[in-house]
């Protein structure tokens, strides 16, 4: 086994949410980061998972073990950890997403997950590097070896169109990137760039993928330049930060700068901060940032229900009942755990047969999401189970039935009760604190 990777240590979290290229919470750009213990094939199930998690981006990690054959490169040394990676929104997945490769970086540094100080990743752009670069004794950065976006020159026709898209912004260059044709928009000053109001009807009518808007930085400010980043047609109205975008504004701002290496503000409402190195020679971004990590989690999959029936003191239950029974009892064990203060996970979790369990942790709350689409059951059950821990209150949001859902708590010895009778999709019920 690879040293540099150890996915058998107890206790590991497999999935987090990261706040990417910043050091402050709630600041920069969240991601969730989910580790898989197998590929998957189902691009539907990916999709799901991003909305449920509903988040500007969700990482999805597996390991790799046999890399060279994966990529018939015979440097890369054996001693880097090995990932593939794939990047999804809600409406599809990603080609390349800078912010979410830092997100997913420094989960498994942080985690213990990974002992290296570089990363290798499989993507959809090739292989991208991460390293672990030390700042200080308790403190990183990432850096991420990324690819050059290189730029072309846009019709100045458009100009009019694209000022009335950005609420009337005097736009004085143009460019559309050659890969994904992401229009940039140069303004006057970074000032102009952090006041536009931008007019999202209108700048889905724009040319290109996204529209990313830069300006000069105020003197003094300590930055080269400014940006924000617009992807209506992705369903993303502003990108808090965008590193992929960064990679073509770097080659723009060398040129206009005379200089390879930057520091760059995104001035989103949560703004983020890039360090970059434009590598000329072969062709390539360095972008460095930092990141904190929000919330730690398991992430449980299963692809196959069992075949099995469910018996619970003589009574015979449905197959779906013994599913729901088993996520109760997960959720019970580590609840109880936490609340004794111990952040032990049972070995049981993975054998638990689940279609798909998503369980994150925020002070007190927990948020239990699980999406039930096994062809061998009659429906589809999208929903989750939100709890209280403090205040011993669940609450079910979904296509679900919470009179069953009160018959499976019962059973799992929770007294549970309606405590309104609010529609079909959205209940809440109120049950006894796990103990």
């Amino acid at each position: 086994m690879n040293g540099a990777f150890d996915a058998q240590q107890p206790n590991m979290p497999q999935a987090g949410q990261v706040d990417a290229f910043t050091d402050l919470p709630f600041k920069g750009n969240p991601a969730a980061v989910c580790l898989l213990e197998e590929e998957r094939d189902d691009y539907e199930w990916f999709r799901t998972v991003a909305g449920e998690f509903n988040l500007p981006m969700v990482c999805f990690l597996t390991r790799i073990t046999d890399f060279e054959s994966e990529t018939h490169d015979s440097s890369h040394s054996s001693t880097n950890a090995r990932f593939r990676l794939r990047w999804f929104i809600p409406a599809t997945e990603v080609k390349l997403c800078g912010h979410g490769t830092l997100a997913a970086s420094h989960f498994l540094f942080t985690s213990g997950l990974v002992n290296a100080n570089r990363i290798e990743f499989l993507t959809l752009s090739g292989v991208l590097i991460a390293k672990r670069v030390p700042e200080s004794q308790d403190c990183f950065l990432i850096e991420l070896d990324f690819p050059k976006v290189p730029l072309a020159d846009f019709d100045s026709a458009e100009v009019p169109s694209i000022s009335k898209a950005l609420g009337g912004a005097s736009v004085i260059d143009l460019k559309i990137t050659t890969t994904e044709e992401d229009l940039i928009v140069v303004l006057p000053s970074g000032k102009a760039v952090t006041d536009l109001l931008p007019q999202f009807d209108e700048i889905q009518r724009c040319p290109g993928r996204i529209v990313i808007i830069t300006g000069p930085a105020p003197p003094g400010s300590g930055f080269d330049f400014f940006s924000r980043v617009f992807g209506p047609k992705m369903g993303i109205n502003e990108d808090h930060v965008c590193g992929s975008a960064h990679c073509a504004l770097a080659a723009y701002w060398s040129k206009k700068l005379g200089k390879c290496d930057f520091v760059a503000y995104q001035a989103s409402p949560r703004g983020g901060i890039l360090n970059l190195h434009l590598d000329e020679k072969n062709q390539r971004v360095l972008l460095r940032g930092k990141a904190i990590t929000e919330m730690q989690s398991l992430f449980v999959i299963v692809s196959r229900y069992c075949t099995g029936i469910y018996s619970n003191n003589g009574s015979t239950s449905s197959l779906w009942q013994a599913k729901v029974l088993a996520q109760w009892e997960i959720v019970n064990k580590w609840m109880s755990n936490k609340r004794q203060g111990s952040a032990s996970w049972h070995d049981t979790c993975c054998s638990t047969e689940l279609n798909s369990l998503v369980c994150l942790e925020q002070e007190s709350h927990y948020t239990l999401t699980v999406i039930s689409s096994s062809l061998e059951l009659p429906f589809v059950r999208v929903y989750s189970i939100k709890i209280d821990a403090e205040q011993g209150k669940v609450t079910i949001s979904g296509t679900v039935d919470p009179h069953t859902i009160i018959t499976m708590l019962g059973k799992a010895g929770k007294k549970a009760e309606l405590l309104s009778e609010m529609n079909n999709h959205n209940q809440t019920m109120q049950a006894a604190q796990p103990t």
